[in-house]
């Protein structure tokens, strides 16, 4: 489905779907696009392409098991504190990486 349209008209999509752009006609003629994201307020670290992206690659785990909180926290990771941790999410985050020590993000029982 053709979604052309004169200058200025926005098409607004899914990740999914398929863009091939239509013909450029004009001498010197541009088209911009602006990628936006959207996500839950409490979600910061829900991004296009967050550390979850890389979460299975030796590398990054060697990473993440050295890292301090705040290292990781630049990558997106919650901080401790963060209602994300709950008793169940520290328990699979140390079945992905097993040298991370998680003690900063368990809240006490």
């Amino acid at each position: 489905m053709s979604a052309a349209g004169p200058a200025g008209t926005v098409v607004a999509f899914e990740i999914g779907t398929v863009h091939r752009g239509t013909a450029m006609t004009a001498p010197r003629g541009a088209r911009y696009t602006m990628h936006l994201n959207f996500r839950p307020r409490g979600v910061p670290w829900g991004q296009r392409r967050g550390w979850a992206y890389s979460a299975g690659q030796r590398d990054w785990s060697r990473f993440v098991e050295r890292a301090t909180p705040r290292q990781l926290q630049v990558f997106g990771f919650p901080p401790p504190g963060h209602p994300y941790w709950t008793p169940e999410t520290p328990a699979g985050t140390a079945l992905r990486y097993p040298g991370l020590d998680l003690t900063p993000w368990r809240r006490p029982g």
